[in-house]
């Protein structure tokens, strides 16, 4: 039973009581289930506004890194709102990740290869300093 149908029923039950209580009763009814029926139509507004990333996006080109042993690769980062940080440093035998000018836009960051014989994937943090929501990019990095 919807609310429309379900208040005609309570009403039609109350109008059938006889005099003047039954007036006020059902007055009383419909004033408090039109109420009810607007409390729960309404936006109580208890939500926090969505907080959005705002400019342009975090990039890295090329998006991922392939190196060997002893070998390197730049990777270039825009976007967002310099100055950029590492957060999240690559597995220590596979790779490691410096910047190498991080004070020109794009930065340049470079992926070097573990002198190590060990291969696999790891992966590179990079977030800006975004003051509401910072953006962050992933650099996947392969050691063959």
């Amino acid at each position: 039973m919807n609310l429309t149908s379900s208040s005609t029923f309570i009403f039609k039950r109350v109008r059938g009581t006889r005099g003047l209580f039954g007036g006020i009763l059902a007055a009383a009814v419909t004033v408090s289930f039109l109420a009810l029926a607007t409390a729960s139509c309404s936006d109580s507004g208890s939500t926090a506004p969505q907080t959005r990333p705002s400019g342009p996006a975090l990039t890295a080109t090329p998006p991922s890194a392939s190196i060997g042993n002893g070998t390197s690769q730049t990777v270039s980062i825009t976007g967002g709102q310099e100055p950029y940080a590492i957060i999240q440093i690559p597995v220590a035998g596979l790779a490691s990740a410096v910047w190498t000018d991080s004070a020109h836009t794009p930065a340049s960051l470079t992926v070097f290869g573990a002198a190590t014989v060990a291969t696999g994937s790891t992966s590179v943090i990079i977030r800006d300093s975004s003051p509401s929501v910072a953006k962050s990019v992933t650099i996947p990095i392969i050691k063959n």
